[in-house]
């Protein structure tokens, strides 16, 4: 089994690659997430008062 000490800790490493086409950072991809939330919640708040009204 690896110890902890096998891997070095460093200060200023790269975030790990995200394996996704055209987004880099997973700062993105968070901002992606969240905001298609915000897109749904909009959109189920909207639908909920066309249909009841």
């Amino acid at each position: 089994m690896n110890k902890p000490s096998d891997y070095p800790i460093t200060e200023n490493a790269p975030d790990e690659a995200t394996g996704l086409p055209g987004i880099r950072a997973w700062r993105t991809v968070y901002w992606i997430v969240f905001g298609i939330f915000v897109l749904w919640i909009s959109l189920l708040t909207w639908l909920t008062q066309y249909y009841t009204a």
